[in-house]
């Protein structure tokens, strides 16, 4: 008697791949997740962490002097970006450019909800 169905071991690994093809580990409780925007100056570093670990050290210390709170953070210019100390023009594009991704990211979910009945 051979069962029908095979259950593929990649089934149960604990890691899936992002766009870039990079292993993430998956989120335990997505119903936790908050948007960007309600993010404390901690959770927009932890971000931040993720984003650019390798640059993370170098403007850390100032986002946290300057309380950097989630509000703030996905309403950051190229110019702010400068003032807290991110020289690197291509990684403040970078940034910039992710922080935009995921402010959309929250919005479509909050325009989905509105799509749904009540």
């Amino acid at each position: 008697d051979v069962p029908l169905v095979f259950k593929s071991k990649l089934d149960t690994l604990p890691t899936v791949f992002s766009r870039s093809g990079k292993n993430r580990t998956p989120r335990k409780d997505k119903a936790k997740r908050k948007p960007a925007y309600d993010w404390s100056c901690a959770e927009s570093l932890d971000w931040m962490k993720r984003y650019s670990p390798k640059h993370y050290h170098q403007y850390y210390e100032e986002f946290r002097k300057q309380d950097i709170c989630g509000r703030c953070f996905v309403s950051l210019t190229d110019t702010h970006l400068q003032q807290v100390g991110v020289g690197n023009e291509q990684l403040r594009s970078d940034l910039l450019h992710q922080l935009a991704r995921l402010t959309i990211k929250w919005d479509t979910i909050e325009l989905k909800k509105l799509r749904r009945p009540s």
